[in-house]
């Protein structure tokens, strides 16, 4: 009904409820009771069991709605909740849950530099909430981009609680977006163990193993995945991909097919349709799927060009004309796509316009060859001989100044060659003198060699007594 003071006045009834049997603060969850099993007492713990899941349930339901400011309702129900939890002997979670569904309302409102700050106040809280809480800032940090801090949760909260498949799931994308390929490969596959049906890690399996190559492999993920979620775009996107990148043009245009019909707005997976109708040399396939692409998103360069080429080819001109001005509109520097709107004009006889097309090149780009003949040629065709004589003459002039220019790169390209002939001839002049250096240094050693013989010699042969006065410099001046 939406009566604020209304669901406030219940919500204070419902926390007021009086489980017959038991006392107010009496907690039957608490050590004391835990060895009591008789069909009465296990009774009364499953009836306050459902008066605490029946006021979580209204908690979550109220209170984004309560007040005209959300975050006022959130503290309001929470206020109410502590001082349930406190006749009860502060030992139920419920306030620790709702703080919980706070903290995600706020990534909910895009709030997320508020939701960090909410989830960090559960790192010194029960080893449940913090496991929750470290997951869901590990995902707030991947969407932040900053992975420091995301691998840091992720590893807090496999660390907290090894189990817990979103943990490694989350990890294992961390690791992912690292590259860190086998890292990631190994939390998914631990993530299944853990839990065999959970599809966030089936599907990031597939990613992993389709990024390392292993096609079969990520087919068989993705294949899986479709037998769980069999309407989910992403994964017949993914089949369909994946087949593509095998080389099963057949197999990934039927998928492509099915996710076309699914989905059939979706411009990059018509782009994709159309490339493999090309591949498979389908033309009329390809045009159909790229007129649809088009319609869609009539900015994709690959589309616009490939439908005015197509035009063209079949010597539609007045229609290629319309694809080219838009390609013209994308890409305005681009003067390629301007001679081609000038081309069609001429094509089609509209002679003028595509004179003044041509001009409108010519004054942009004057030195542009291919611009400046066609202008002269279609002042030649309409009678225009002197502005086809003074087109002519700065045409001519262009190619000479071109021609100029290439015969001066030659010649500069010259002496390049020339150093590097140089600098081999002075590299083998070094080696030769190297050698010869070599070859001397040998010759001095076996003069040395000689010259010591000889000395040793003549000392042998002299008489100790009589005075000997052996002249060196002669075998000196012979070793130098």
């Amino acid at each position: 009904m939406g009566d604020k003071k209304e669901m406030k006045k219940s919500f204070n009834k419902l926390l007021q409820v009086q489980i017959p049997g038991t006392r107010p603060e009496e907690d039957l969850d608490d050590e004391a009771h835990s060895l009591l099993h008789d069909d009465l007492h296990e009774f009364l713990k499953d009836q306050q069991r459902k008066h605490c899941d029946y006021i979580l349930k209204a908690a979550r339901l109220i209170s984004e709605v309560v007040d005209e400011d959300w975050e006022r309702g959130f503290d309001y129900i929470i206020d109410q909740l502590k001082s349930f939890a406190l006749k009860k002997g502060g030992k139920t979670n419920i306030v620790g849950e709702v703080e919980m569904a706070k903290a995600l309302t706020y990534m909910k409102h895009k709030k997320f530099s508020a939701a960090i700050e909410a989830l960090k106040e559960f790192e010194r809280k029960d080893k449940k909430l913090q496991t929750r809480a470290a997951t869901n800032l590990t995902y707030l940090y991947l969407l932040e981009g900053d992975l420091k801090n995301a691998q840091k949760h992720a590893n807090l909260a496999v660390e907290t609680d090894k189990y817990n498949a979103s943990a490694l799931v989350n990890k294992g994308c961390v690791h992912f977006i690292l590259k860190e390929y086998d890292a990631a490969k190994e939390s998914f596959q631990q993530a299944l163990l853990n839990e065999s049906d959970c599809i966030q890690a089936i599907y990031n399996l597939g990613l992993v193993n389709k990024a390392t190559n292993q096609y079969a492999e990520a087919l068989s993920n993705f294949k899986k995945l479709h037998s769980i979620v069999s309407e989910s775009i992403e994964v017949i996107y993914q089949i369909a991909s994946t087949y593509s990148k095998m080389g099963e043009t057949a197999s990934a245009i039927t998928w492509y097919d099915t996710l076309t019909h699914t989905v059939p707005t979706d411009p990059g997976a018509l782009f994709d349709l159309g490339s493999l109708h090309t591949k498979n040399g389908e033309e009329n396939n390809s045009f159909n799927a790229y007129l649809e692409s088009y319609r869609y998103y009539p900015i994709n360069m690959d589309v616009v060009s490939w439908l005015g080429l197509y035009f063209v080819k079949n010597e539609i001109y007045e229609k290629a004309l319309q694809y080219f001005e838009r390609a013209t509109q994308i890409q305005p520097n681009e003067v390629n796509w301007q001679l081609m709107v000038a081309s069609c004009h001429r094509r089609i006889g509209a002679f003028q316009q595509a004179k003044k097309c041509y001009e409108q090149i010519h004054a942009k780009y004057p030195e542009n060859v291919e611009g400046l003949r066609y202008l002269a040629q279609i002042c030649g065709e309409l009678g225009l001989k002197k502005e086809k004589k003074q087109y002519s003459a700065q045409l001519k002039e262009i190619e000479k100044r071109t021609q100029r220019k290439e015969e001066e790169e030659e010649v500069r390209s010259v002496p390049h060659e020339e150093d590097m002939l140089t600098k081999q001839q002075q590299a083998e002049q070094r080696r030769l003198e190297e050698q010869r250096e070599l070859q001397r240094q040998h010759e001095l050693q076996q003069k040395q060699e000689s010259y010591h013989d000889s000395y040793e010699t003549n000392e042998k042969r002299v008489e100790p007594e009589e005075d000997t006065n052996i002249d060196d410099t002669n075998y000196i001046d012979d070793l130098y």
